[in-house]
């Protein structure tokens, strides 16, 4: 009977304009851009960022870094344009704000055949554990179209991770305004994951979508001379207190370490009044993102990455009950440290032992913090 009815299922289906063949797009996407090196690519919403992304996780000389807002960040130490000019690494970052570790996780999956030893560091965020997992606008945002099509036709994929990835865009289906195809793909993958004998059916239609391939995927000088580290002596502890005694000079408007230009525009009322963070008390046995965290933790050293992680502070002098998220700092420490993933833990509840200048403001990197993750970058990537 079960079979009887996934049969009678399977053939409506074929009725159903989705798979009609006849509107099908078989437009092989190709660009002629060249891939730059030593920048951020904010976001995803060209062929072109995508390219960047592509290349950068290809080319094993460099270093691709993930995260968030912190990324959008001017100093002069951030790693893409402190550690190439300094030490002759390649490194490019992606992301803005509210992308987080399933988005980062698809990204990867989309091109799970190029990134067998990849450098890649990933800057995690204690507020990504307040939210219900990535947002369905980052996601769009992060996972572009034909990053799904790839996943979708990668036959090394296992389906359950498909369906996963179906699984998250039905709960948000709501959210999307005209869902393309290749989302309905997914979708229909987790809805008719329930019947077996279909299983097949919906993983084979991934064959109506066009191979997505680019014309370029490697940067034209990422086996020059100009990419070969030499070295310059860094004296670490010395830059490190300058800009500590830098950052102390911005912040004369307040005692929380922030700097004046922050406080102001943010955090003090026109009443006088300041305004403090509160953390969220939150739970690890039921928080999506600590889960995603987990599956992207998995995959990465299924993969055999090269991979690190960030987790960077909030502002202990800002916000209250930061112990709430001492426990997940612990338990993300266990998990890469039985990884052995490199991390490198920025995170304290304990105002004695931040660091004033770690960060600008509550939760962004300062000129400090950024030399903290440079340091840890070349100390796992830079070639002896």
């Amino acid at each position: 009977m079960a079979f009887l009815i996934s049969y009678l299922i399977a053939v409506l289906l074929l009725k159903n304009d989705f798979f009609n063949t006849k509107n099908n797009i078989r437009t092989l996407i190709k660009s002629t851009v060249k891939p730059i090196p030593n920048i951020n690519t904010s976001s995803l919403i060209s062929v072109e960022n995508e390219l960047n992304l592509i290349s950068s996780l290809s080319d094993k000389s460099g270093v691709t870094v993930f995260g968030s807002s912190e990324l959008s960040s001017l100093s002069e130490f951030a790693p893409q344009l402190f550690i190439p000019q300094k030490f002759k690494l390649r490194v490019n970052t992606f992301g803005h704000a509210f992308q987080q570790s399933f988005a980062i996780y698809c990204q990867l999956l989309a091109r799970s055949r190029f990134i067998n030893r990849s450098k890649i560091v990933i800057i995690l965020s204690p507020g990504w554990f307040e939210e219900d997992g990535t947002n369905i606008e980052a996601f769009l945002e992060f996972v572009p179209k034909n990053f799904l099509i790839n996943i979708a036709k990668d036959q090394d994929i296992p389906l359950a991770q498909k369906i996963e990835i179906g699984k998250y865009l039905a709960k948000n289906i709501s959210d999307i305004e005209n869902p393309s195809r290749i989302i309905k793909y997914f979708i229909n993958l987790y809805y008719y994951s329930f019947f077996p004998v279909l299983n097949s059916f919906f993983a084979n239609k991934s064959n109506d979508f066009e191979t997505i391939a680019y014309s370029n995927e490697s940067f034209e000088i990422s086996n020059s001379e100009s990419l070969k580290v030499v070295s310059k002596h860094v004296c670490w502890d010395s830059i490190k207190k300058s800009e500590k005694n830098q950052l102390m000079k911005r912040c004369k408007s307040n005692h929380s370490y922030i700097c004046d230009s922050y406080f102001q525009e943010f955090l003090k009322k026109k009443n006088g009044e300041i305004k403090k963070g509160n953390f969220d008390k939150i739970d690890i046995l039921h928080n999506q993102e600590f889960d995603d965290f987990k599956v992207l933790v998995k995959y990465l050293h299924t993969q055999k990455c090269n991979v690190s992680f960030v987790l960077q502070p909030l502002n202990p002098y800002h916000f209250k009950n930061l112990e709430y998220f001492d426990n997940f700092s612990a338990q993300i420490e266990d998990i890469l440290k039985k990884k052995k993933m490199p991390f490198l833990n920025l995170f304290t509840s304990n105002k004695s032992k931040y660091v004033p200048g770690t960060l600008e403001d509550i939760m962004h990197f300062g000129d400090y913090g950024w030399i903290e993750v440079n340091k840890f970058i070349l100390d796992n990537y830079e070639k002896k």
